[in-house]
């Protein structure tokens, strides 16, 4: 019997929406041949995310189906084969997900876990400390359960590992093992960058200036990731946006250029229309907007990949509550590893030209390699890499 794949499943733990589907690649598989399903385990995993989020970018796919029982999921895993299924796992190994790992190898079902999106580790000591005063009971059991063998459990490696920079597979805890085969493809970032180097047409939609700064949004006050994982934010919206708007009026007086920002994915800023101070808010476009900037200002998102990748220069921002909160050591290990001080808004504050607006390259790409993509890998889409490698499997 062929053992060759033809359907894909994605396990997700998140809503699903417009985003979701394009950075699957579900569109590019298909025409490669594959049944693209999306298996959403939202409503069992994290309900109360389910509950009270809603995305800014809902999406009708008619290979999307929502779960509300284990019982549910089980009889639905069953009826996979075991020949021709892939799982890709898009979430957690966690002891929330424990059921689907452990139903998933019961069946012999081949699985993929994607290990490309990834972002330095700080220092372990700064991390433990910033972190204590958001451990939480599933922190706990978690930080156990991930240290224990996952046979334990009844959990097989995966037989794919879905990389992207060198350091990718370091830096993410899943069940893999000598046997898992890693498949080197790329941050999904670097995607929307191939697409963008190649656009003819760099102009965004009723925004035609070309002197501007963009910010890279991380809706931090309101994130749904924080309902997820049961934190409380960084800083509250009442101490944090009056702050950026402060430093964007210095950006725009000193440096002559205007600030936009780039919301994030899942930012609901129509129901917050006037927090930048009436600056443009442009969503789904982070790619063009950092590609067409004169300078990137941020915080510790992986849409710092966009930035490096169009060598374009950065200034890192914090205030005295991030630093405090799990997002501090992360600013302070990415910004180190570009060469780049962060400036705390809690402080005073010198605008620099000379040294805001240099590039190290050398810097730029060594990070390139190490968390986006590995010197030697494949060029093209990530799911067209993934694609061919399916198709050649024997």
């Amino acid at each position: 019997m062929s053992n060759r794949i033809t359907d894909i499943i994605f396990f997700i733990e998140s809503p699903f929406n417009k985003r979701d589907y394009e950075r699957f690649g579900i569109d590019l598989l298909q025409l490669n041949g594959f049944k693209v399903e999306v298996w959403d385990f939202t409503p069992i995993i994290n309900s109360e995310v389910y509950k009270r989020v809603k995305v800014p970018d809902p999406f009708d796919f008619y290979g999307h189906k929502l779960f509300f029982s284990k019982d549910e999921v089980f009889r639905k895993i069953n009826q996979l084969s075991e020949n021709s299924c892939l799982v890709v796992f898009f979430m957690g190994y966690t002891f929330k997900s424990l059921f689907l790992f452990r139903a998933i190898s019961k069946k012999k079902i081949r699985y993929a876990v994607f290990m490309a999106n990834a972002l330095p580790l700080p220092n372990s000591k700064i991390t433990f400390l910033k972190k204590i005063k958001n451990i939480t009971p599933d922190n706990l059991l978690n930080f156990f359960f991930r240290r224990t063998p996952c046979w334990l459990f009844g959990v097989k490696s995966a037989w794919i590992c879905l990389a992207g920079g060198s350091k990718s597979t370091t830096i993410y805890r899943y069940p893999v093992d000598s046997k898992t085969e890693t498949l080197w493809c790329h941050s999904m970032d670097y995607d929307l960058y191939l697409k963008e180097i190649k656009a003819k047409d760099d102009a965004i939609e009723n925004y035609q200036n070309k002197n501007y700064a963009v910010f890279l949004d991380e809706y931090l006050p309101y994130h749904p990731d924080y309902i997820h994982h049961k934190i409380p934010p960084p800083t509250s919206a009442d101490k944090y946006y009056p702050k950026l708007c402060k430093f964007f009026d210095l950006v725009e007086s000193v440096l002559g250029m205007e600030v936009v920002i780039a919301a994030h994915p899942r930012a609901h800023y129509e129901n917050h229309p006037h927090i930048f101070g009436g600056r443009k808010i442009i969503q789904f476009k982070t790619a063009k907007l950092v590609k067409n900037s004169k300078l990137v200002l941020l915080h510790a998102s992986t849409s710092v990949n966009y930035a490096i990748l169009f060598k374009k220069p950065c200034i890192f921002i914090t205030t005295k509550d991030i630093q405090r909160s799990h997002m501090g050591p992360y600013i302070e290990k990415i910004s180190s590893l570009l060469g780049i001080r962060p400036i705390n808004l809690d402080e005073k504050i010198e605008l620099e030209n000379e040294r805001i607006f240099f590039v190290n390259d050398e810097l730029y790409n060594e990070y390139i390699d190490s968390y986006i993509k590995k010197r030697g890998s494949k060029e093209g889409p990530f799911w067209r890499i993934v694609a061919d490698f399916l198709k050649e499997y024997k």
